[in-house]
């Protein structure tokens, strides 16, 4: 085969491929719709790219027949990616990772089938890292430490911000571990949950609303462990089970 006819064939494949892909657009009863290729198959080819009423893209997802599977990305209007969400069978399972606009992480939480579990960051918007703390099973677990801005270690009261401004709380700290009474806020001031640290780890009972104000459920840390928890006023369930809130 001579060097001339290789080109050729590469360019026959390659016109090939894209003959046999074909763009669909699906347009949602609120006027936002997702763009996507199919396969020779006629089946999507991830990942899945949506878009707001104006155009602007909002996000995209990735699916293994009819679950999320693979990264969902989502973007500010602005086009700057804002979160990575990572999803196995229609569960997340591994990092979720949230992003300041420059594009630095703001902070890294690991999910383990749908649960956060492991060792969860946040980070300062110069890199540093901010906070370190154990989380099992969707609930906190074992110490968690805070350093400022420079690395050291926290000696003072802080207040810690979420991302995209969803709500905020304050700890006193000592040398980096928060002790003492300490309450979870949402950005309109209503309470997301009370609790205390004693030296850096959760003890004793932590309170959780709902948005009216009611108490939703309590749990209880003896020394940084789960130990049971408590569905509104109802019965006690021992053992760890996932909470439907931001980690904190």
């Amino acid at each position: 085969m001579t060097p001339k006819v290789i080109p050729v064939i590469c360019f026959l494949f390659a016109t090939q491929f894209l003959a046999a892909q074909k763009t669909d657009t699906t347009r949602f009863k609120n006027g936002s719709y997702c763009v996507f290729d199919r396969d020779k198959d006629g089946f999507p080819i991830n990942p899945i790219e949506y878009y707001d009423t104006t155009g602007v893209l909002t996000h995209t997802r990735s699916y293994l027949g009819q679950m999320l599977n693979g990264p969902l990305t989502i973007y500010d209007r602005e086009g700057r990616k804002t979160e990575l969400i990572t999803f196995k069978g229609g569960l997340r399972h591994g990092n979720n990772i949230q992003y300041f606009p420059d594009g630095s992480v703001h902070n890294i939480w690991p999910y383990r089938m749908g649960a956060v579990h492991g060792n969860g960051r946040t980070y300062h918007p110069n890199g540093q890292l901010e906070w370190s703390m154990g989380l099992k099973f969707g609930r906190l677990h074992g110490l968690r430490v805070l350093r400022d801005s420079t690395g050291a270690k926290c000696n003072r009261e802080y207040t810690t911000n979420f991302p995209k401004n969803k709500g905020y709380y304050t700890t006193s700290n000592i040398n980096g571990r928060p002790h003492g009474k300490f309450s979870v806020m949402r950005s309109d001031s209503t309470m997301i949950y009370t609790g205390y640290f004693n030296k850096g780890f959760p003890d004793g009972e932590y309170i959780y609303y709902d948005k009216a104000g009611k108490v939703a459920y309590r749990d209880y840390y003896k020394k940084g462990k789960f130990v049971e928890s408590i569905q509104g006023e109802g019965n006690s369930i021992s053992g760890s089970e996932p909470q439907d809130d931001v980690p904190h």
